[in-house]
């Protein structure tokens, strides 16, 4: 999983954030969590989850033994209360982020996408 990261890390940017949160460099999983909860899903089957944070929205995944992989935490300043979540239709995040999704797989496989600064 740490490679995984890794190349996800490399790989963000401001095209592929939520255009709600603001990217940088110096904070790279911003908006970022959904398409990565997707990855993850289809990466390792593990299912993906939701909890609020600061009045937003942020997914995460969970093991099959309830562990959880939530690898965009750190773009809060506050350790996340994961207690109140719920388990979330993947298809239902493909329908809202299937265009920065398919941009992160692009960057992610050696595709070199041009997006502005």
């Amino acid at each position: 999983m740490k490679s995984f990261k890794q190349k996800l890390l490399a790989a963000y940017g401001p095209g592929t954030a939520h255009p709600s949160f603001q990217w940088s460099p110096d904070n790279p999983t911003a908006g970022q969590c959904a398409i990565t909860a997707l990855l993850v899903y289809e990466a390792y089957g593990y299912d993906i989850y939701e909890v609020k944070v600061n009045r937003s929205r942020h997914f995460f995944n969970k093991t099959p033994s309830g562990e959880i992989v939530d690898l965009t935490a750190e773009q809060f300043a506050k350790p996340i209360d994961y207690s109140d979540c719920r388990q979330r239709n993947p298809r239902d995040l493909y329908k809202s982020c299937n265009e920065r999704l398919n941009r992160l797989k692009f960057k992610l496989t050696g595709g070199q996408l041009h997006e502005a600064e």
